[in-house]
């Protein structure tokens, strides 16, 4: 069951004080550029992250001030979200809420960035995500795999890369194959004792070829 949430006086107060820092960092160029992008949101302020880091240092860590942050379809404000909520209070149950409304690609980053990749889930929550029929979750798996891998050992990392390849050779998830292979090649040139071991895995699973070829090609651009 969700946790109950409650909202006082100084919430409101706050969130009174976030939306007049973002009006004044607001970026009308940046804005305009992300809007025309296909940036889905009823607001852009277009404040750049330094800025964002900046306004999000003036406010102390709190789980339902996250949550009213992310609830609204405004860019920063859900940014702002995955650095105000409390690490050690970020469920796995609001993790997945969470998965499920992310509304593009640039903030499956800021989320795995800035809050899952330190939960003591992550690792788990990799595998789950990643044959999933929502896009944006999937996008969000692959993220997080690239921010935690430095954390986790030769054998934890192959176990984590083992359980997203099978996504590069299923034709439903070919809307995010290009970044799932991105990732893989990132992480794996990394520990170059695992790069063969994913490409038999590729073979062994059928990956189709285009694939396969420019994953070698990889390796041998970085290991040569």
């Amino acid at each position: 069951m969700a946790k109950q949430l409650f909202f006082n006086p100084q919430t409101e107060e706050q969130l009174a004080q976030i939306r007049r820092d973002l009006h004044l960092n607001m970026n009308g160029v940046v804005s305009g550029t992300m809007a025309g992008a296909g940036l889905d949101y009823k607001v852009i302020y277009g404040t750049q992250w330094p800025e964002l880091k900046k306004i999000a240092s003036r406010y102390p860590q709190n789980a339902a001030l996250a949550e009213c942050l992310w609830k609204m379809d405004v860019r920063e404000t859900k940014i702002l979200a995955t650095l105000l909520y409390p690490v050690e209070e970020f469920s796995e149950e609001r993790a997945d809420a969470w998965a499920q409304t992310l509304p593009s690609a640039e903030m499956s980053v800021f989320l795995s960035m800035n809050l899952l990749s330190k939960t003591p889930y992550a690792k788990r929550k990799i595998s789950g995500w990643a044959i999933v029929e929502n896009k944006m979750t999937r996008l969000l798996a692959y993220n997080l795999l690239l921010h935690i891998s430095d954390k986790l050992d030769e054998k934890e990392c192959w176990e984590v890369l083992k359980s997203v390849l099978p996504a590069l050779a299923d034709a439903r998830y070919a809307d995010t194959a290009a970044r799932l292979l991105e990732v893989v090649e990132r992480v794996s040139v990394q520990r170059g004792a695992l790069s063969q071991n994913v490409l038999n895995e590729m073979t062994r699973l059928s990956v189709p070829g285009q694939f396969r070829d420019e994953y070698a090609n990889c390796l041998n651009f970085y290991c040569d």
